[in-house]
Parts: structure tokens; C-alpha cells; sequence
């Protein structure tokens, strides 16, 4: 009887930590393809207003900005693929938990 618990008891914490996996892949597609995508997008766009603005304090302000703003895109990609590692790392720790119960 005690067997039987455990091994539903393993079974529903590897259900909870399979469906946590699928959620943060999710998120982290979404995230991927459609806000770093947007940004990039409005990047190429801000590129092209830049070109035509004279040179000058703003223009020089409005590069700046793009500047941050192209360190902001690798940072947000590295924070996915950080969401998406993560759950990995979390599924790893389940099986060693449930090892270690055993």
C-alpha cells in the first residue's frame, strides 16, 4: 500500500512539474515571438528615423537611446533562454528528489 502512494505520489509531482515545463516553454516561445520580435521591428524602424534626422544633439540623444535599446534585445533573449532552461534544471531536481525519497 505504501508503494502504491508513493508511486502516485511521484507520478502527480512529475504531472506537476511537466506541465510547469510546458507553461514556461510557452511563455518563453511567446515571449520570443511576439515582444523581442515587435521590439526588433520597431528598432529597424527607429534605424531609419535616425538616418534622417540632421546631425545634432538629438540625433546624437535618439543613438544613445538605440544603443540601450540594441543591449536590451540580446538581454531579453538570454532571460528566455534562461526561462527555458530553468525548467530543466526544475524537472532534474523532481527525478533527484523522488531518487532520494526512494
Amino acid at each position: 500500500m505504501v508503494a502504491r502512494v508513493r508511486k502516485l505520489t511521484e507520478a502527480q509531482l512529475s504531472l506537476r512539474f511537466e506541465e510547469r515545463l510546458a507553461e514556461r516553454t510557452r511563455i518563453a516561445r511567446e515571449l520570443h515571438d511576439t515582444l523581442l520580435q515587435s521590439f526588433q521591428g520597431l528598432m529597424l524602424h527607429f534605424q531609419t528615423v535616425n538616418d534622417l534626422l540632421p546631425p545634432g544633439k538629438a540625433k546624437e540623444a535618439f543613438d544613445k537611446a538605440l544603443d540601450r535599446a540594441d543591449q536590451a534585445i540580446p538581454e531579453g533573449r538570454d532571460a528566455i533562454q534562461n526561462l527555458r532552461s530553468s525548467t530543466t534544471v526544475t524537472n532534474d531536481l523532481a527525478q533527484a528528489m523522488t531518487a532520494l525519497g526512494e
